[in-house]
Formats: structure tokens, sequence, C-alpha cells
């Protein structure tokens, strides 16, 4: 297994690896997107911020196929003016193909997606979890994340 930057030819299997993605965030909050309306351009969108410098994409292969990957925006400086430290980096994704979990895979793509925002001068990394994806919550608490903030929502009527 090995872990490298996302070449323009992973481009297709970082798309369905993110429909894999919304497919099962959608089964724990019914107001995430069609999978199959959201995935190519947020893929496309996260290739460019890549392009442009803004982020990284790192992809876990196995027998020279992709099986996982993480993205992080780096140099990522917070709208809210009551933070004391804006700046961090960000994780956008982190996607690990269902044969190839629960083997440290998603561990290892979070090290390496942390120290690629220290190599880009981050020194907090941030990432967002569905309330209801218990499993992602302990994984990455495992590996030192706390919760910083906790956004509640109701629906209302009309």
């Amino acid at each position: 297994m090995i872990i490298r930057p996302a070449r323009d030819a992973d481009r297709n299997a970082l798309f369905e690896g993110m429909i894999a993605l919304q497919a099962f965030e959608r089964s724990l909050e019914p107001n995430r997107a069609d999978p199959e309306a959201v995935a190519a351009r947020h893929v496309e969108d996260l290739l460019a911020q890549r392009d442009r410098g803004e982020a990284e994409i790192l992809v876990a292969e196995a027998d020279g196929r992709v099986v996982g990957w993480i993205g992080v925006v780096t140099r990522y400086t917070s709208d809210d003016l009551l933070e004391r430290h804006r700046r961090f980096a960000y994780i956008t994704d982190l996607i690990v193909l269902e044969a190839h979990r629960r083997r440290g895979l998603g561990r290892r793509l979070l090290e390496a997606a942390e120290r690629y925002a220290a190599s880009q001068g981050d020194r907090r990394l941030r990432v967002g979890v569905l309330a209801a994806n218990d499993h992602a919550h302990r994984v990455y608490a495992k590996a030192g994340y706390r919760d910083y903030e906790v956004i509640l929502e109701k629906e209302i009527d009309e």
C-alpha cells in the first residue's frame, strides 16, 4: 500500500469514491445531495484547488488501484472574527473503499494529510463529521482530533 499525490489519471477513482461517500452520508443525513448530482463537480473543484496550489489530494494505492483518498485544503482562514487562531487546513473528504476498511488505511491517510498541511505552514487541521457518523467521529478522536464546535439544526415550517 502506498500513499501518493493524486494524478489526473486518478480522476475516475476520485469520482467513484466521492459517489460512495456521498451515498453513505445520505443514508445518515437526508439533507445530503444526490451523489450523482454533486460528485463530479466536487471532485473537479478540489482538483482545481490542487492545481492552484491551495489543496492536495492524497490517494492510497493497492495493486495499482486507488482504494482510498483524502482531500486537504491548506492555508484556510476562518471568517469567524471571534477565533483567536483563524488559520488552519481543512480535510474535505476521507474515503476508504469498503473492502479496504478497518486496516488502518484511514489513519495513514490522515497522517499523510497532517504532514502535508504542516509542510504548508499550517498548525491546525479541521474536519467536519456528520453528527450521525459515529464511526468517523471515533476514528478522528482516536487520531487526536477533538470536538471544536457543534452546529445544531432544526427544520422549521414556513
